[in-house]
């Protein structure tokens, strides 16, 4: 007979309550010795297979609490089940073949969400997994259930606050500001507040000089917002107002973290034939500067153009500019664009994979779709290995860039297929979410992700976060 020993544990980010839970095995051959003294009024039924316990069990935030379930097997696994439902009407479960804890007990099963109730659940709430061997009234170690708040909104806190910003993996979004269309413009399905709240640190903007402007641009007296563009689409979105006001306040209720802000001027196509029939290039570039400035000139802004240490940086915006002429962190000239490699601006140095266009196949079914979803990943791959290198010999010497996004036209492969995959083929961010899963911890920098929601809700998020030693 062997021993089996799992354990329920939880650490959630916001106070919650569980009303009722209950633990399946769906075996003939087993015998259960224990259920969790956590619950209240404990009920177990023999004969359908299953114990149900009754609460509601109150769970203060950051509270962890460490159960074993001990089940007797002659042989291979155990198949368990858990449900439980909150009291605002989230409901979670999820499947696990349980192992034999002596077998191969740091080789982590995985775990299968098979249903998520109530309002917002795939926002907040999402299973994660690991082996617990350092309990020594476990003979043989202890597999451990993970149910966590996901909102991550201080994730940061918990950081050496003596690090550069530039030497911790930063989850981040590529062209945030595109949650407001579909199609070959769209790279993100949340809003700025959202994904901040998701645990993403890291904000890619693109702003957009209009053709014509309405009247002349007086500063500081005539702030005009300016607007959101993915090329030459419109997202109806205005920078002060959608990107720089949320990110003001998030910061204002999470003190303790920091949002990088890279700032980008958008060119949609034809603005150079447009621009010799009324201002000179060089005019425009000024007045976008300007008009830049004003929207930028706020105290929660840094103006610095050094790299800070993550405890200086706190309840502020950290600010990239990719225009020529902006204020903050200079990366300013354009490179590596559709490429990759090392570059050295105002003596930061950066390497940066950015490679998002390949020239794409005519026919939907094309197997060689599935060669570019390859082609993108093993730049991504290259990279993270690289950053891991790096970070493992202590030699972080430069910001380590990693767009997993890729595009471009004709419009048969969008930004989500990359993410998600074509053709039955896993997506960049699947990969990306399976390459943390065989290397939990490490350095890889700053992440850029389409969609980062899947494969999982919150899981690649989660991963990259918890990277961080």
């Amino acid at each position: 007979m062997a021993t089996y020993r799992t354990g329920l544990q939880f650490d959630n980010k916001t106070a919650m309550a569980i009303v009722w839970g209950s633990i399946t095995f769906s075996d003939d051959d087993f015998q259960l010795t224990g259920i969790p003294s956590f619950f209240t009024s404990p009920e177990v039924d023999t004969q359908d297979d299953y114990t149900t316990v009754s609460g509601p069990m109150s769970v203060a935030p950051g509270t962890w609490i460490d159960e074993p379930i001990e089940i007797y097997r002659s042989r291979g696994y155990v198949p368990i089940k858990i449900v439980l439902k909150f009291t605002d009407g989230h409901q979670i479960a999820f499947d696990d073949l349980q192992r034999r804890a002596y077998d191969n007990v740091e080789d982590p099963l995985p775990v299968q969400v098979t249903q998520q109730e109530g309002p917002g659940v795939t926002d907040r709430m999402s299973v994660a997994y690991w082996t617990r061997h350092d309990l020594p009234q476990y003979e043989w170690g202890m597999v451990t259930y993970i149910v966590r708040d996901e909102t991550l909104t201080n994730w940061m806190s918990s950081l050496d606050q003596t690090k550069l910003i530039s030497a911790i993996t930063i989850p981040g979004t590529h062209d945030s500001g595109t949650w407001t269309v579909t199609g070959n413009a769209q790279c993100q399905t949340h809003d700025v507040r959202q994904q901040l709240d998701m645990g993403i640190r890291f904000i890619d903007v693109r702003v957009q000089l209009p053709w014509l402007d309405p009247s002349p641009f007086n500063p500081p007296d005539d702030p005009q917002d300016l607007p959101i563009y993915h090329g030459s689409a419109d997202m109806g979105l205005l920078f002060r107002k959608d990107i720089l006001l949320p990110c003001k306040s998030f910061l204002a209720q999470n003190p303790t973290e920091t949002v990088i802000m890279m700032v980008s001027r958008n060119f949609m196509i034809g603005e150079a034939g447009f621009e010799k029939l009324t201002h000179t290039a060089a005019a425009r570039e000024a007045y976008f500067v300007k008009r830049m400035g004003v929207l930028l000139d706020d105290p929660i802004v840094r103006q610095e153009s050094t790299i800070p240490m993550v405890g200086n940086a706190t309840k502020s915006i950290v600010l990239i500019t990719r225009y020529k002429g902006g204020p903050g962190i200079i990366l300013q000239s354009g490179q590596p664009d559709d490429g990759y490699g090392t570059v050295t601006e105002n003596g930061i140095i950066y390497q940066i994979q950015d490679v998002y266009g390949y020239g794409f196949p005519d026919g939907i079914n094309d197997p060689k779709r599935r060669e570019k979803v390859n082609k993108k990943w093993s730049f991504v791959d290259m990279f993270l290995n690289s950053a891991l290198a790096a970070g493992n010999a202590k030699q972080i010497d430069a910001w380590w860039i990693n767009f997993t996004s890729a595009s471009g036209p004709p419009v048969i492969m969008d930004p989500v297929d990359f993410a998600k995959g074509v053709g039955g083929q896993s997506g960049v961010n699947e990969r990306t979410y399976n390459y943390l899963f065989s290397n939990p911890k490490g350095y890889y920098g700053t992440v850029l992700m389409d969609f980062p929601e899947f494969p999982e809700a919150g899981d690649l998020i989660m991963r990259l976060i918890n990277s961080n030693n």
